[in-house]
């Protein structure tokens, strides 16, 4: 059996602001009164976590969403989007883990017809976004999926494998099914295979011809069951 440290992160992405803390739980102690001012920043030492040679770092970040003030305060003056200020503080943290992955809950669109709230399409410079962030694969399967029905779904797969990020969960067409409902990946000779699902669309039908995993019990224990455990050390579903 290998030793696996696995170090997940789930990270929350509404603004341009993250928060990490890592806590040991075996050293919590109450407060005590406080009796002086608290010390800087700067002079309070940073808590590390320690890496090993077999440790394992999986991030799962999101939702990775836009409603219109975020695309509007994206926009530059050439008429283009820029998310680089939104994602400066994440993008480290991403960059550092072994593998990222994101719950991305809106539909891209090449078009310019932006959208936010209740049905999401977002610039194509939000896969950019992700890109420099060092996100290796996108989840599909959520609420949001179908907001732009056929075309958002077609759109949004295109962008992520132009930009060689990996996709599951929505598929374009059975082919695309059959490649990536069951996602697998390896890292250092560790064998994954990741799945994901939805509760549902909100009420907008999947179209013709694509395939969206919606939670239901008999698909994801036919799921389960068609992996092949010989070849796969670890089953992630989302």
């Amino acid at each position: 059996m290998r030793r696996i440290a696995a170090i997940a992160y789930f990270i929350v992405i509404a603004t341009a602001l993250m928060l990490w803390y890592v806590i040991d739980m075996n050293r919590v102690e109450p407060a005590p009164k406080v009796t002086q001012p608290m010390p800087e920043p700067e002079e309070m030492a940073e808590e590390k976590v320690v890496i090993t040679s077999d440790t394992i770092r999986l991030l799962f970040g999101g939702d990775f969403m836009q409603h219109l003030p975020q695309v509007q305060a994206a926009r530059t003056p050439d008429g283009g989007y820029d998310y680089t200020p939104s994602i400066e503080y994440v993008a480290p943290i991403f960059s550092d883990a072994d593998l990222a992955v994101v719950n991305l809950e809106t539909t891209i669109s090449t078009t310019g017809r932006y959208s936010g709230y209740p049905c999401f399409s977002s610039p194509v410079e939000v896969v950019d976004a992700l890109v420099d962030m060092g996100v290796d694969i996108a989840l599909l399967a959520n609420n949001h999926c179908c907001d732009r029905m056929a075309r958002g779904i077609n759109t949004t797969i295109e962008e992520l494998e132009r930009r060689n990020i990996a996709h599951t969960g929505v598929f374009r067409d059975s082919v695309d099914y059959l490649s990536n409902n069951i996602y697998h990946f390896d890292i250092r000779g560790v064998r994954f295979a990741l799945l994901n699902y939805t509760y549902g669309t909100n009420g907008i039908p999947v179209p013709d011809g694509k395939i969206v995993n919606l939670i239901d019990d008999e698909t994801i224990v036919r799921d389960l069951q068609s992996v092949n455990r010989d070849s796969v050390d670890c089953v992630i579903a989302c």
